[in-house]
């Protein structure tokens, strides 16, 4: 009998398809998956990157042995990614820069907020989980800032972007 799992599929992720066809004898000799979208595989378990939030017909025909063939055909979902922004405020050097995210109204909201910001020597100092941290930046300089949004249903998005934090002015 054909069988397959998929999880929670989130666009833009790969998903592993898992074959979870059984036999009462013989061996399975081919997968043939068709994902709804024009790309197929002949993988036992492929991975597959959808290009849309709706719903596909994924369809996996397994090949026996003997030359039977067993089809079996599922709905899949594709959740919205997070798609997060940010905006800095207080960009100076040796000030504490603020840090504001933002996702997309998807309806799936984000549980989790994952910066990096860019500062390669300052350790366990450079990252931070609240949505919207502080940072002091110890010099002046351009970074890339890293920020992860994984919504509630694990989906998740990364964008980075260049923050230019200016130099202190010097009073003579």
């Amino acid at each position: 009998m054909a069988d397959f799992t998929a999880g929670i599929v989130c666009l833009g992720q790969q998903t592993i398809f898992q074959d979870a066809s059984t036999l009462a004898n013989g061996a399975i000799t081919s997968w043939n998956w068709n994902f709804g979208d024009t790309f197929t595989s002949t993988l036992q378990h492929p991975t597959h990157k959808f290009s849309d939030t709706m719903s596909y017909v994924v369809k996996l025909t397994v090949t026996m042995d003997d030359g039977c063939a067993a089809p079996i055909a599922k709905v899949v979902k594709v959740y919205p990614s997070p798609k997060p922004t940010f905006v800095v405020t207080n960009a100076c050097e040796q000030s504490v820069a603020q840090f504001t995210a933002t996702a997309a109204a998807t309806g799936y909201p984000v549980t989790q907020w994952n910066w990096n910001f860019g500062e390669p020597s300052s350790g366990a100092a450079n990252i931070s989980t609240l949505k919207n941290p502080v940072h002091k930046f110890a010099t002046a300089g351009t970074y890339k800032v890293r920020l992860i949004a994984t919504n509630v249903l694990g989906c998740i998005d990364t964008i980075i972007n260049d923050v230019i934090i200016k130099p202190v002015p010097v009073a003579d």
